[in-house]
């Protein structure tokens, strides 16, 4: 079964983004359009991408007449110049002008370039009513550990234990895709250093023998720090 395609409000802010760029930080998409009678459209589309590290702007792909026909594939690239980690959901709607502006979206895959990681996005549903956007999740994301985090170590030196955690959500499961396996909790040893010891002083030796034998003199005594 295809993901559940959620409808909200529209985003203000929109950024321009055509085909041919080559930025190294980005994404590309590819946006299939239904081989059905009255498909495509002449309408400017655009995207919002959702990745588990943030949010993009609003991004038109390319405003060509000619670009969502029909039965049609178009790639495009998202130069957002932010890395907003691997993309889980997706807005993609268009602004409702020219006299075709009805559109049935079929599908589209996105490209993490910093991951490799593609992520497809199902629909085969119009857009032609208002808001004239659908949102729809990825159809199968694979859950991924963040790096583990430990506390501070129980002792300075000795050897100690610290406790660390790490999460499923870099990025988190989505859609038919499986969790993370393995523990999210584990123990480790720390500080396996030896630790200093203070010096102590040993016991007195017995006083030797006076220096001289009469008029005053000296004798002494030892003791060692060990």
């Amino acid at each position: 079964m295809f993901p559940k395609v959620l409808v909200t409000t529209l985003a203000v802010c929109i950024a321009i983004f055509v085909r041919g760029s080559s930025a190294t930080v980005g994404y590309d998409i590819s946006v299939w359009t239904m081989d059905a009678w009255r498909a495509g459209t002449d309408a400017t589309v655009f995207v919002i991408l959702y990745g588990h590290k943030g949010t993009s702007s609003s991004m038109i792909m390319d405003s060509a007449i000619d670009d969502f026909e029909r039965g049609s594939v178009g790639s495009y690239a998202l130069d957002t110049g932010v890395d907003y980690g691997v993309i889980t959901k997706i807005r993609i709607g268009h602004d409702n002008a020219g006299a075709r502006a009805g559109w049935k979206f079929e599908m589209a895959q996105v490209t993490d370039r910093q991951s490799g990681t593609v992520t497809t996005f199902t629909c085969d549903c119009w857009v032609d009513s208002s808001p004239y956007y659908v949102e729809t999740l990825a159809f199968q994301v694979h859950g991924v550990w963040s790096d583990w985090s430990f506390d501070d170590c129980s002792v300075t030196c000795g050897g100690g234990t610290q406790s660390g955690t790490r999460a499923c959500d870099n990025p988190p499961p989505s859609g038919t895709g499986a969790a993370c396996t393995g523990d999210s909790f584990t123990d480790q040893s720390c500080n396996t250093n030896e630790c200093p010891i203070n010096g102590g002083w040993n016991e007195w030796s017995e006083f030797g023998s006076c220096s001289s034998t009469c008029g005053g003199g000296t004798k002494t005594r030892s003791r060692s720090c060990d």
